[in-house]
């Protein structure tokens, strides 16, 4: 179909165009963009507006918040531009979005250069860059003069070639550069002076430079034009979402002036005034077909993942209201004047007391009045106030370390606001602190009333569930040869041990502080209080019990982690528990779907480290949560013991100051990828990220640091495991003598796995005791005795640095051999 026959069917009906559009827009937006597939991220709210071209057809404006995305000013530049290059291309060369590519191309109009601008006001051409990067604007004035005429130039230079590159250009970004005759500094330096504000640049060839920003999902659904965008000023943000909200009609301001002059002449009484006003606004407002039809069809023109309500704050003698239903005005008094309807003003100047601190914005954002026509929803509702409130305070008499248990403070049904919905027989409420007037903690009000309990006046049985995270926190102990029914007996005393061992625990050194991972006040606040146990636990099995219990923090923003809870059980079970007893699951095998996806610059960066005399199928949560305390640990001891030059690399490029430079068991990630048998050991991949950061600190860096302290100190302190780092950190001029290269075809060097490594290292300490085994004449000429020759495994085989290496299509692996003996394995073998 021809463009003219296109443009012919939209202009004869402009009604089924529009809801045809706003349709495709609700599809896309709720079907697609806030799938499951999560196409530009897992989007957590939302705003657009629908704008239309001048006497043409609808487009949208809109801004869509992703979650944990990377802030601006926050994050490190790294993590914005990988997250950018995550959603966002402007590829020119996409095999199957080649015609889709060609809608996102710019071409120059008369909007280009609205508003008197000498160039496009949309900056096309745009700078062809290398690698997407954030540059901040470059003043003149910050420039010696020389210089500044020099960047100036250069600019010029940069535009007049930008000018000139055609759509089919091939040339890459080094020729653009030396047809320039400017560095990458240089020119990005001048590129800078032509910026008013921070701004992003995408990662963009020559051939690419009037291609509009897209994100290749998005484009193979909506196959039309768009424009996605990182923001990176909030404020700008905020602007951008407000002129589009008070966005008027074009040249209505202008026509309104005109009309209120030409109204006040003559002798003109208010209605033939107000109808001359009118008839310049029916007969002069130009809009198009498909903008008459949203008005017309009351189709909205802004829409957001956030409800609003709307309060009228005019005079009061100003303001409009409605009527009060005929049916109840005529019961009124003859002589009332009380016609006007219930509204949100009035509702709120007649709030209870308990809610007299709130300001009227947000009595309306979290209120909603309802009528109450049925006595029985009354008493229920007093009931459960009255209830929650007494166990409320019978539970803080028992636990005043609580979060929600102050000093003083004492609760009513009056601090208590509760919603009940007959519908479903469910019952929400909030409870506000006596004092401040503000809710209190939901967690901790969770687990001061979970279970079931019956109330106090209609003897209404509720049940108030447990918060997941404690669910998903509880360890279970089976209990052998034991009848759950005698566990009454026992409950205080396992109780008021668990939480003394937690604190001992926790309290044993840094190191532990770091497994435990919580504040100090927390700590030192567990009582046997915040030791409970799942309902119905213990349960019988067999002749064994399962006792399930999990620790809430005393500060009630939580509780311990179940990983952490069962490290501390299996250490100290024999002071806990008079009873033969022992985990259900020491702690789940790690898997990669366990464990958080690695970046590429984090794949780059793992560590190989040994745990000698260990399977892999033994490594569980327990033995991660030692490995990653460990190994910040080491690092610690590593960076306070070692002059700066090393640890300096650590603190690199970060763009924030942080509280601490030490490490934790957060900045540790063990790759469950990666864990794997190596003979009778396990090798595991860890990554160390800088304090703080998703960015990893070099692995040589971790190498070195890793071997200079293990070497000390090579087992954890709970599990006892034995640690080595496998790769050796340095290597001596006689083992690099002795290091054989070994070409392997097709593979380039960030496709070498760690997998392959130790593979390959396992497969050739094999090759060697099999060669030096064939007979005594052999084993003499390899320099071994049949012991030393046992004792040869994986760790024996050591791999250069940087290797493997780039050669052409293929890589170059170079490694050497270090013997039992403490010598290097001559060449020649």
């Amino acid at each position: 179909m021809t463009w003219q026959k296109k443009s012919e069917l939209i202009q004869k009906d402009p009604v089924t165009c529009a809801r045809n559009f706003e349709h495709m827009v609700q599809q896309f937006i709720h079907n697609f963009i806030k799938s499951s597939c999560h196409p530009i991220g897992e989007v957590v709210d939302f705003f657009y507006r629908v704008e239309f071209q001048q006497r043409g057809s609808p487009h949208i404006h809109g801004l869509f918040w992703t979650k944990n995305a990377p802030e601006y000013g926050k994050d490190f530049d790294e993590d914005i531009t990988n997250f950018v290059d995550s959603y966002v291309s402007c590829k020119a060369d996409s095999d199957d979005l080649t015609e889709l590519v060609n809608l996102q191309r710019h071409k120059h109009s008369k909007t280009c250069k609205k508003r008197g601008n000498a160039v496009c006001r949309f900056n096309f051409p745009l700078p062809p860059m290398p690698r997407t990067m954030i540059l901040e604007p470059l003043s003149e004035t910050d420039l010696d003069e020389n210089v500044a005429d020099i960047v100036k130039k250069a600019l010029g230079q940069i535009r007049s070639l930008l000018a000139s590159i055609k759509a089919d250009e091939t040339m890459t970004f080094d020729e653009f550069l030396k047809k320039l005759d400017l560095s990458e500094q240089q020119y990005l330096k001048a590129i800078r002076l032509s910026l008013k504000h921070n701004t992003l640049l995408l990662k963009r060839s020559p051939a690419e430079i009037r291609i509009n920003c897209y994100n290749p999902n998005l484009l193979r659904t909506w196959k039309a034009n768009m424009d996605i965008q990182y923001v990176l000023d909030p404020y700008a943000c905020a602007v951008y979402i407000l002129s589009y909200i008070t966005k008027g009609q074009r040249g209505m301001s202008k026509l309104l002036r005109k009309a209120c002059e030409e109204a006040k002449e003559g002798n003109k009484n208010i209605v033939n005034k107000v109808r001359h006003i009118g008839n310049k606004f029916l007969n002069a407002v130009e809009i198009s077909a498909q903008e008459a039809v949203y008005l017309v069809m009351q189709m909205p023109l802004r829409r957001s993942s956030r409800e609003f309500q709307f309060i009228n704050t005019s005079d009061p003698h100003e303001r409009t209201f409605l009527l009060k239903s005929m049916d109840k005005i005529k019961e009124l008094p003859d002589h009332s004047v009380d016609i006007e309807s219930d509204n949100i003003i009035k509702r709120y100047q007649r709030r209870p007391k308990k809610l007299e601190n709130l300001c009227l914005a947000d009595f309306v954002a979290w209120f909603n009045c309802k009528s109450d026509s049925n006595q029985k929803i009354k008493d229920i509702r007093l009931d459960v106030q009255t209830t929650i409130a007494n166990r409320l305070n019978e539970y803080c008499r028992n636990n005043s370390g609580n979060s929600i248990c102050s000093a003083n403070r004492t609760f009513t049904k009056d601090d208590v606001l509760v919603q009940i919905d007959p519908a479903t027989s469910s019952v929400s409420f909030v409870v506000l602190d006596p004092q401040t007037r503000l809710p209190v903690s939901a967690s901790g009000v969770q687990d001061a009333i979970s279970g079931e309990f019956m109330s106090d006046l209609l003897d209404l049985e509720f049940t108030v569930p447990l918060p997941q995270e404690n669910i998903d926190n509880a360890i279970n102990v089976v209990l052998k040869n034991f009848q759950a029914d005698q566990w009454s007996l026992r409950d205080t005393l396992f109780r008021q041990n668990m939480a003394e061992e937690i604190r001992a625990f926790c309290n044993m050194s840094t190191y532990h502080r770091d497994i435990c991972n919580i504040s100090d006040a927390d700590v030192n606040g567990f009582t046997s209080d915040h030791i409970r146990r799942l309902p119905n636990s213990p349960t019988q099995n067999g002749t064994d019990s399962i006792l399930s219990f999990y620790a809430v923090l005393p500060s009630g923003s939580g509780s311990l982690p179940s990983s952490v809870l069962a490290t501390i059980f299996t250490s100290q079970q024999d002071n806990i528990l008079s009873v033969n007893s022992e985990l259900e699951n020491p702690g789940e095998s790690i898997s990669s779907s366990q464990t958080p996806a690695l970046t590429p610059t984090q794949t780059q960066n793992i560590v190989a480290i040994t745990i000698f005399n260990f399977k892999s199928a033994k490594v569980n949560t327990l033995v991660v949560v030692d490995i990653r305390v460990t190994v910040a640990a080491r690092m610690n001891i590593f960076c306070f013991s070692t002059p700066g030059d090393v640890c300096s690399l650590i603190v690199i490029g970060r763009r924030k100051k942080r509280s601490s430079d030490q490490f934790s068991q957060n900045d540790v990630i063990v790759d469950g990828s990666s864990v794997m048998d190596a003979g009778t050991n396990t090798v595991v991949g860890v990554v160390v990220n800088q304090p703080g950061t998703v960015t990893p600190v070099e692995s040589s860096v971790v190498e070195d640091a890793l071997h200079q302290t293990i070497q000390e100190d090579g087992q954890t302190q709970i599990t006892n495991l034995t640690l080595a780092v496998v790769n050796a950190p340095t290597v001596s001029n006689n083992q690099r003598d002795n290091a054989i290269s070994v070409r392997l075809t097709g593979i380039q060097p960030s496709e070498w796995t760690l997998q392959q490594d130790i593979s390959f290292r396992n497969n050739m300490s094999d090759a060697i005791v099999q060669f030096c085994n064939q007979s005594d004449a052999r084993l003499a000429s390899c320099n071994l005795t049949r012991d030393q020759l046992n004792e040869i495994d994986f760790q024996n085989i050591q791999i250069l640095p940087n290797s493997p290496t780039q050669d052409g299509d293929n890589s170059v692996l170079s490694f050497f051999v270090n013997l039992p003996s403490g010598a290097t394995m001559p060449q020649i073998f």
